[in-house]
């Protein structure tokens, strides 16, 4: 497949901010995005959502721009809107404009590391709770399947904790609290800057170095390590309320570094692209089986997310109560047949060509490539596209069957369902979860 290659440019300030800039003349657009190594599993049971709720807070208006309505207006009038995000090992903020707007929104965004004013804590709280609302019942509970999945994985690890927190957690911060987390963590050495699109890099740069060149160096953060996960196979059920179940089957797997050697998982790209194999199309083996095939569920889905040092491969849909068990069953053997038997080249050559598609496309998504530069710079893992379509193309089929045996094993998989089921549906789910091999 022939690629493009992706000019990157990098530049590093006196306080230690790095600089990334991938010009990219062919667009109309420039993102420019900031990315903070700061995130749910930074934190503790006690400041649980803090990440999150400072993420919220600092669009509440700057020095320059007092209230939220001030700061938002100052950037919708270049033409975007800013968009932020808190992941459990890093949070972004994201802003794309028109080129001739890049300064500009640079700028702004310089202003929430420099010059946030916290004001209107209270107001903030009461529309984070609304979040977090939205994955309880009536009764306090929680109900969120992908949240019951990633406790029942993680435990008690951060990684297992709700990014938004609890209304308890919440309830407690105040401004003292925001400014200390901010002060520690939005700091040069912890951050990085990425411009990609129709931009100039020296103009960039030389924008960064006015407007971040003041900040403070600080240090980088390391998160809480993850080393065990729960025991399993083991099956979660709440009781709720609804039309539908929702079920999650969720494996812990490799992430971006090998944990022990702090480098880059050699299984990292073998597990996409076994995940590919799963599920990347309506052809693939689980949309084939469970909704073609069977009318199980209307949709389903297999994804692989790979944290800093761990990751997690989950299979989910939503089905009649009632059907349950047949669902879970049927996820099982096709966990068994990718584990257990020999994976078809030619399903490798297309999860490989989609895979190198994917890539290739990001080049006309300068969104796409800020996002991939932030998490690049966070992790510390120096790929290149090049690079990783290098290691794509040298993923074999052993490859894959060491990538299943990493990660479809009975000991670590944890099995949620949220709905209504027939006690005797309950029953019989478990008894093939907890009888899984």
């Amino acid at each position: 497949m022939k690629r493009a290659g992706l000019d990157v440019r990098t530049r590093t300030l006196t306080n230690g901010l790095p600089i990334v800039v991938a010009p990219l003349p062919h667009l109309h657009t420039a993102t420019l995005m900031v990315g903070v190594r700061v995130g749910s599993r930074h934190e503790t049971t006690a400041n649980a959502g803090i990440s999150h709720f400072l993420e919220h807070m600092l669009f509440r208006g700057t020095a320059e721009h007092p209230t939220a309505h001030e700061f938002n207006l100052a950037v919708e009038e270049l033409g975007g809107t800013l968009h932020a995000a808190t992941r459990a090992d890093f949070t972004t903020y994201e802003l794309t404009v028109p080129p001739e707007h890049a300064i500009e929104g640079l700028a702004i965004l310089a202003e929430i590391f420099g010059t946030p004013s916290l004001r209107n804590l209270e107001l903030e709280k009461r529309i984070v709770r609304e979040e977090i609302l939205e994955g309880v019942d009536e009764d306090g509970r929680d109900v969120d399947p992908d949240d019951i999945a990633h406790r029942a994985v993680f435990g008690v690890h951060p990684l297992g904790a709700k990014i938004a927190g609890t209304e308890t957690s919440l309830s407690k911060f105040g401004e003292s609290d925001l400014r200390a987390w901010h002060a520690r963590h939005y700091v040069a050495r912890n951050a990085v800057v990425v411009a990609a699109g129709a931009v100039d890099p020296d103009e960039i740069v030389r924008t960064c170095e006015r407007c971040f060149g003041t900040l403070a160096s600080g240090e980088r953060q390391e998160p809480s390590p993850f080393t065990k996960p729960t025991r399993g196979p083991r099956f979660t059920y709440v009781d709720s309320t609804g039309s539908q179940t929702d079920v999650r089957v969720a494996l812990p797997s490799v992430g971006e570094k090998d944990p022990l050697r702090r480098v880059s998982e050699p299984l990292r790209y073998a597990t996409d692209l076994l995940t590919r194999v799963l599920d990347d199309g309506m052809s693939t083996r689980l949309f084939r089986t469970v909704v073609e095939d069977t009318g199980l569920a209307y949709e389903t889905f297999g994804s692989f997310d790979p944290y800093e040092d761990t990751g997690l491969v989950v299979v989910g849909a939503a089905i009649e109560h009632n059907k349950t068990a047949s669902l879970v069953t049927t996820v099982l053997d096709l966990l068994v047949g990718l584990r257990d038997r020999a994976i078809e080249p030619r399903e490798l050559a297309k999860a490989k060509k989609r895979a190198l598609f994917d890539l290739t496309a990001v080049l006309d998504d300068a969104e796409g490539i800020a996002e991939w530069l932030v998490m690049d710079r966070v992790f510390e893992l120096g790929e290149s596209l090049e690079r990783i379509a290098e290691r794509i193309e040298a993923v074999t089929l052993d490859d894959l069957a060491a990538a299943a045996q990493r990660t479809i094993r009975p000991d670590h998989m944890q099995v949620v369902a949220v709905g209504v089921l027939p006690e005797s549906v309950e029953r019989e789910t478990k008894r093939i979860v907890q009888t899984f091999r």
